[in-house]
């Protein structure tokens, strides 16, 4: 009834939360100034023409504050998205942080074994038999030791009391092809289990958040009932009044004011429940981007092992 007698304030009305984007707002704005209408239309003083316009701006100036005031308490108690999608925004520098490890790791292995490769071509030229000079001689020990120092793995094949090669320099490059072969996979290996973990913390993450949202989204439905059950009683206690001729009572006041805590408690559970989905979209992009690295690290391990089991 108040809609259909007082448009002009209804618009108006609707033309300011319009601003704050809710109709649970909307709807509790509009009953306010209905309560200030009904309470100001005793006064004689706004008798005439001009009343309802004056009745108009004041109810609305009232109810500008309340709307404001709806809006900045509907932001307490809403998560912050960031602190939702902590594993999320840590995937980004997983994944990158391993890759540069692992290319750090290939490049330090790639090294190694050219370098390797580089002193087992001098101890080919230098010779392995007995008749070398005493310089000769030095160099052939200590390229030995070098190779030693570069690649580790090929002490178990070389003797430098007598600088002598288990199987000789054949058995030298053999031996550091799968030491790189060796090396590279397990780089890639401790990339795949960094990866691993990321993408275990934001699929965690994301379980969480999946929990929440079904909860704020329960909350919200559990709200919107309460509001809907306050507007029916509303409504009633309306029809009610009018066919009594009495003025509404105390109980539709109450219920009217009500309206204003309902409309914030909504617009909290609205924005909680978008700031939930939001996160759960971020952390299903994480997981995704960490599923096709982990693809290409496995693809790459199961190569590089299968190299190594061939040679």
């Amino acid at each position: 009834d108040f809609v259909q007698e007082h448009p002009a304030v209804v618009q108006g009305v609707l033309s300011f939360v319009t601003v704050a984007g809710s109709a649970a707002a909307a709807i509790t704005a509009i009953s306010a100034a209905g309560k200030a209408l009904k309470l100001l239309d005793l006064a004689a003083v706004f008798a005439g023409p001009g009343g309802a316009a004056i009745l108009a701006a004041t109810a609305i100036g009232g109810i500008a504050a309340a709307v404001a005031g709806i809006a900045i308490e509907a932001g307490k108690g809403i998560p912050a998205l960031k602190d939702l999608t902590e594993a999320a925004q840590d995937m980004g520098d997983v994944l990158t942080d391993s890759a540069q490890s692992y290319d750090d790791s290939a490049a330090s292995i790639l090294a190694s074994a050219n370098l390797a490769d580089v002193y087992i071509d001098r101890l080919d030229a230098l010779g392995g038999g007995m008749n070398r000079t005493a310089e000769a001689q030095q160099e052939y020990h200590n390229t030995l030791a070098l190779l030693c120092q570069t690649v580790p793995d090929l002490a178990k094949y070389i003797d430098l009391e007598n600088d002598s090669i288990t199987g000789g320099t054949a058995a030298l490059r053999a031996n550091t092809d799968a030491w790189k072969e060796n090396a590279m996979a397990q780089a890639m290996q401790e990339r795949l289990k960094a990866l691993y973990a990321a993408q275990a913390d934001v699929l965690i993450e994301v379980e969480k958040n999946r929990l929440k949202l079904t909860e704020a989204q329960a909350k919200a439905e559990e709200i919107e009932r309460r509001r809907q059950e306050t507007l029916g009683r509303m409504n009633a206690l309306s029809r009610e009044a009018q066919r009594n001729g009495e003025a509404l009572s105390q109980e539709y006041y109450d219920l009217q004011d009500s309206l204003v805590d309902l409309g914030r408690e909504y617009q909290t559970a609205e924005k909680t429940v978008r700031t939930y989905e939001t996160a759960l979209a971020e952390g299903g992009e994480a997981a995704a981007s960490a599923e096709v690295e982990i693809t290409l690290a496995a693809e790459a391990v199961e190569t590089l092992s299968g190299a190594l089991a061939a040679s």
